[in-house]
């Protein structure tokens, strides 16, 4: 095989590798925004079911141990006083210091990928759910 032919066949295995990595992160890209987004609303759910002055510090616990990879309490949590925090990012907001580093966003968003972030917080004082929050962001 010539030297011209040996680079032509290495160029197009080349570029035919980027288009496969390239289609392999829009296919993971897409599975995880679509789990996110189903995380999300489920969330909600729970948070909306959680009756201001009538939901007890019982029915917190019972939503930090369903959630229990993404709670996260304010400082201490007891019947007299609790905070619960839950959150997740995706996967721009968990390498975000590399994204920046390498100026990536737009690519990532071409791809179809859109920045997500979830919180929702639950206050309780007294024995008694006092507040609750739910914050999605998401980058369009």
């Amino acid at each position: 095989m010539s030297h011209p032919r040996k680079i032509l066949l290495l160029f197009r295995a080349g570029a035919l590798g980027i288009v496969v990595v390239f289609l392999f992160a829009i296919v993971l890209i897409q599975i995880e925004q679509h789990m996110l987004r189903r995380r999300a609303e489920r969330l909600l759910t729970d948070i909306r079911s959680l009756e201001i002055d009538r939901a007890s510090f019982n029915d917190v616990q019972d939503l930090r141990r369903k959630w229990w990879t993404f709670a996260h309490f304010g400082g201490n949590c007891t019947e007299d006083a609790c905070t619960l925090e839950l959150w997740w990012d995706d996967f721009y907001f968990r390498h975000v210091e590399l994204f920046t580093r390498l100026n990536v966003l737009h690519s990532f968003m071409l791809v179809g990928g859109h920045p997500q972030q979830i919180k929702a917080r639950e206050w309780s004082r007294t024995a008694l759910f006092q507040a609750k929050g739910f914050t999605p962001w998401l980058e369009l």
